[in-house]
């Protein structure tokens, strides 16, 4: 709030302290200022005149990583794992899978796993069988 970002017109650098409704938890969350912010707000625009309220700003979307086991259909036994990463997040709770090597679906198996968005760590099976 205190640094006004280069270039633009009243736009402003927020901390995460300026904000009220930061959550480290995984899902859509809905962004106001804290009173910390708007006083913030207030020091760095002198000429303009501010209501105390503490106005919505915007959301906050934090994604989960998503677990992925594979688990041979005709052993049960976990034959890879694949967990998510920033590069390949899992943002739409739906999430398209990679096979591993030397395996395929097995039948009625989709090549997607629904999750839900808003768990901090979801994880998922998806049934392979190995091919001859």
């Amino acid at each position: 709030m205190e640094k006004k970002v280069r270039g633009e017109i009243h736009t402003y650098e927020v901390a995460a302290d300026y904000l009220a409704g930061v959550t480290a938890n995984a899902g859509k969350h809905d962004l106001r200022l804290a009173p910390k912010g708007l006083e913030a707000l207030k020091k760095a625009n002198l000429d303009l005149a501010f209501y105390d309220c503490l106005p919505a700003i915007g959301t906050l979307n934090i994604w989960p990583k998503l677990t992925v086991a594979y688990v041979d259909q005709s052993s049960g036994k976990e034959v890879a794992q694949h967990v998510s990463d920033d590069h390949h997040a899992a943002k739409s709770g739906r999430y398209y899978v990679d096979v591993p090597e030397g395996y395929d679906l097995a039948d009625g198996q989709p090549n997607f796993v629904d999750y839900p968005i808003t768990a901090n760590e979801p994880k998922a099976i998806v049934k392979v069988n190995q091919l001859d």
